[in-house]
C-alpha cells in the first residue's frame, strides 16, 4: 500500500512540475510580448544587447523572476532614464521634449483662454498683459 501512495505522489508531483515549467515557459512568452510591445512605443528607446541587459536586470530587481506586465517594462524604464543609464536616440527625445514643450504651452494657453469676461475684467493690468503675452506662470 505505501509503493502505490509514493507512486501516486510521484505522478502528482511530476505532473504539478510540468505545469509549473509550461507556466514559466508562457511567462517567457508573453514577457517577450510585452517587451516587444514597449520597445514599439518607446521610439527614443534604443533596442540593442546593453540596453536589454539593463531592462532585464532592472525588471528583476523591481519584480521578481516571472511574468512582466507592460507596466513592469514602464517602471523598469523610467527608472533606468531617470539614472541616465539607458542608451536613448537624442534626437527622437528631443523631438519629444519639443512635443511635450508645445503641449504644456498649448495647455497654458487654453487655461488662459477659459477665463470669463467678468475675471478679465476684474483682472489687474499687469496681469492682463503677462497673460496676453502667454508668460503668466500663476
Amino acid at each position: 500500500m505505501r509503493s502505490a501512495i509514493s507512486k501516486s505522489g510521484d505522478k502528482t508531483s511530476l505532473a504539478e512540475g510540468r505545469l509549473r515549467t509550461d507556466q514559466a515557459h508562457q511567462n517567457r512568452i508573453t514577457t517577450g510580448q510585452n517587451g516587444t510591445d514597449f520597445v514599439a512605443l518607446h521610439p527614443e528607446y534604443i533596442d540593442s544587447e546593453a540596453n536589454g541587459r539593463l531592462m532585464s536586470h532592472q525588471l528583476k530587481t523591481m519584480f521578481g523572476d516571472g511574468l512582466h506586465t507592460l507596466e513592469h517594462f514602464e517602471a523598469a524604464y523610467e527608472s533606468l532614464r531617470s539614472s541616465n543609464f539607458l542608451a536613448l536616440n537624442k534626437t527622437e527625445v528631443a523631438k519629444q521634449e519639443k512635443a511635450a514643450a508645445k503641449a504644456r504651452a498649448e495647455a497654458e494657453r487654453s487655461r488662459n483662454v477659459a477665463l470669463s469676461e467678468d475675471e478679465l475684467y476684474s483682472m489687474d493690468m499687469d496681469e492682463l498683459r503677462m497673460r496676453g503675452l502667454g508668460v503668466w506662470n500663476k
